[in-house]
């Protein structure tokens, strides 16, 4: 703990070439002098290090043992040859230390669909380990974006298993009695994502994609990420649900709404644990289980999550729904149940923190012309941090309707503003007819602001301002301020979330 108090002195051991000095001199196998090597490190052009810090912080995670002014390597040795494959096994070695230890909240791992990555918060590593935080992202075992660290591919593996392993000793803690089910479960979810990477010939590249998302994301709403087949790049989103003796499960509201958003993408995996060693054995697969097990008659729905029952038998269910009785909602599909399948929103008793919530507004910003909209309410908060936005005091969310913004805005796609007062040439914004002209239809729309200079009395006076489409099939929209017509303009463009 005396080593860990000196380490909050510092915020680095040194640059990647000079931690790979400090390991190239003590990580030998061999005993080695501290005051010889730290003389040897001394002044090397393009060599940042502090040695002592090193020193401290490699003996505090077990690297090196010192006695005496002397140190010697305990668990892993530099190689020059292979300094890529020992740059890995630091960086692995470091994380499983913090973890150990208790210097990261792993808990705090999400996964982001958006950049198909786990990432976690900044706050999730504690003060103590910010020398080692940042030694991991200099050899870019976590890459930071904002608040949010991203983790290296390589390292998502190892990641999720600290999770996992932190879980199970939570649960065994907390929920022993339901010890045999969750083993139970954790082996259907393994032969599902293995069952998965099998029931195509996937490219390599999918392959690397198919990911168990449970483990980390317990929030998610499904356990597997995987693709429709070898040829798509469309999503297939599984949850998993192992059953003993007769057909049966527990249906979460978090599971059923996420199937209720993701509607024919969204599959229902149901696995017979006697089953699950059998070669050759295949799974009841349920696709948009929300229409498929509400509105099929073979269900008895108990609300408690739900408990779905049924009194038919596996083959039975099978011939089912590998038969054409499966309910085919493609076409009632809406942008908007597809374009929620990201946004998690928070209550407003939720924004506790001023700025890390951003609010949603019930207006759809018309990308045609103005599109009517009632008084707009706040629909919900979204947590800035998630989606690696702005602080949010100075932000909100609209969705976009209409089409004459693309390609640069489609149909559907969230989008940040930023509140303003100040507007310049070929700003895109969102703009806002107080009195909902009729000749425009509607109050709100997304366009690029310019204006036209008129010279009165000599100054130079902005007297028409045009919102202009990007799609070149829909028509500017002016406005000349001089004879009164009303135009506010509420927020400039920054980006879309999605």
């Amino acid at each position: 703990m005396t080593m860990r108090k000196e380490l909050r002195k510092y915020s680095s051991i040194g640059n990647k070439a000079g931690i790979l000095l400090l390991c190239k001199k003590v990580l030998t196998g061999q005993m080695e002098d501290l005051s010889s090597i730290g003389a040897s490190c001394s002044f090397i052009n393009g060599i940042e290090l502090n040695f002592k810090c090193g020193i401290i912080a490699f003996e505090d995670i077990k690297l090196i043992s010192v006695t005496d002014g002397k140190c010697i390597a305990n668990n892993i040795l530099y190689s020059a040859q292979k300094e890529s494959f020992f740059l890995e096994q630091l960086c692995r070695y470091c994380m499983n230390a913090l973890v150990q230890m208790d210097l990261i909240q792993i808990e705090h791992l999400k996964y982001n669909e958006l950049k198909d990555a786990f990432q976690i918060p900044m706050y999730a590593f504690k003060l103590e380990c910010a020398v080692y935080r940042n030694m991991l992202i200099t050899f870019g075992a976590i890459v930071p974006e904002g608040a949010l660290f991203t983790i290296n591919e390589k390292f998502e593996e190892d990641f999720s298993k600290y999770v996992s392993n932190k879980r199970k000793i939570s649960q065994e803690q907390l929920l022993a009695k339901l010890d045999q089910e969750r083993i139970i479960g954790e082996k259907g979810e393994a032969f599902v994502l293995s069952f998965e990477k099998k029931r195509c010939h996937f490219t390599f590249k999918q392959l690397k994609r198919i990911k168990q998302i449970s483990v980390v994301d317990a929030s998610a709403g499904y356990d597997i990420l995987s693709f429709e087949n070898e040829l798509s790049e469309a999503k297939r989103y599984i949850e998993v649900k192992t059953y003993c003796g007769d057909v049966h499960f527990y249906w979460s509201a978090n599971e059923i709404e996420a199937s209720r958003l993701r509607n024919t993408s969204y599959y229902l995996y149901l696995v017979d644990y006697s089953k699950i060693n059998i070669e050759g054995y295949t799974p009841l697969m349920i696709q948009n289980p929300y229409v498929n097990i509400k509105n099929l008659a073979v269900w008895d729905m108990q609300p408690s999550s739900y408990v779905i029952t049924t009194g038919m038998k596996e083959s039975e269910l099978k011939s089912i729904f590998t038969s054409d009785t499966q309910i085919d909602v493609a076409d009632e599909t809406t942008d908007e149940s597809i374009q929620s399948t990201i946004i998690r929103l928070y209550s407003d008793e939720d924004k506790v923190e001023d700025g890390r919530y951003i609010p949603l507004y019930s207006i759809r910003a018309a990308c045609g012309k103005f599109l009517y909209n009632e008084d707009a309410e706040i629909l919900g908060w979204v947590d800035a941090e998630e989606y690696n936005l702005p602080n949010g005091k100075n932000y909100f969310i609209v969705k976009a309707k209409g089409h004459s913004m693309e390609s640069r805005i489609q149909d559907g796609d969230y989008c940040l503003f930023e509140h303003g007062t100040s507007f310049y040439e070929n700003d895109i914004i969102l703009a806002e007819i107080p009195n909902k002209d009729v000749d425009y239809g509607g109050s709100f729309t997304i366009k690029k602001y310019t204006r036209k200079k008129s010279l009165i009395d000599d100054v130079y006076q902005h007297s028409v301002i045009t919102l202009e489409p990007l799609n070149n099939d829909y028509e500017p929209i002016e406005f000349d301020i001089d004879s009164g017509q009303d135009l506010k303009m509420v927020g400039v463009f920054k980006k879309k979330i999605l």
